[in-house]
């Protein structure tokens, strides 16, 4: 399939990067990782073209960012090919920590299901903390405990 991208955008400079560090059968390694989780051939390249490195990363990134954010959290694999960004997160640093966070807010009633995961993961560490831990850990104490990991949010 062919892969379009504007040569003055920054993402194209991205993509060539990704792709001269990718061998052939790394590439198609990934895709098949990619397609086990539901993505046909033009989802992976959509995805490819929103956010290359979603194929730098390594196969077992990969796959346990998918195992999570799909079987833990409930997340469709194929929103997660739309917003590939999130991917390219730690699991341990950014990731489960944030949506623990989430889910206590969630489960205190104090906010809905329906947010962007990208917009949770993508706002800096600073916007986060005062968003959504210390905005209400006078309602809900555990918040930045479950911000920790000290608590399973999840």
């Amino acid at each position: 399939m062919k892969r379009e991208f504007d040569p003055s955008k920054y993402v194209f400079v991205r993509a060539v990067h990704v792709l001269s560090c990718l061998s052939k059968s790394s590439w198609e390694a990934k895709c098949e990782i990619y397609k086990r989780w539901g993505w046909s051939e033009k989802e992976i390249n959509t995805a490819f073209r929103r956010q290359p490195t979603c194929m730098g990363i390594s196969e077992k990134n990969i796959m346990s960012t998918m195992e999570f954010l799909v079987n833990k959290t409930g997340y469709d694999p194929l929103l997660i090919s739309k917003t590939p960004v999130v991917l390219l997160y730690s699991l341990e640093k950014r990731t489960i920590p944030r949506l623990s966070v989430i889910r206590v807010l969630i489960s205190n009633g104090i906010v809905v299901e329906d947010y962007k995961l990208a917009t949770l993961l993508c706002i800096s560490e600073k916007n986060f903390l005062r968003k959504y831990v210390t905005k209400f850990e006078g309602t809900v104490p555990e918040l930045f405990s479950a911000y920790q990991g000290k608590t399973n949010g999840l």
